[in-house]
């Protein structure tokens, strides 16, 4: 997906893209600015096979 996006940024086609991105996946030209740290959790029941001891 991102890689259909930042071309489009790159001819003005896009002014920005909003979305979930790797600091090694940006190649130069573009300005980062973190809106927000997401913590993820993952919910499960207690006796599920995957859930901690």
């Amino acid at each position: 997906m991102l890689d259909d996006l930042l071309p489009l940024m790159q001819r003005r086609e896009l002014e920005m893209v909003v979305c979930r991105l790797e600091p090694a996946e940006l190649t130069s030209g573009f300005t980062v600015t973190q809106l927000h740290s997401v913590e993820i959790l993952v919910v499960a029941p207690k006796d599920h096979p995957l859930a901690p001891a």
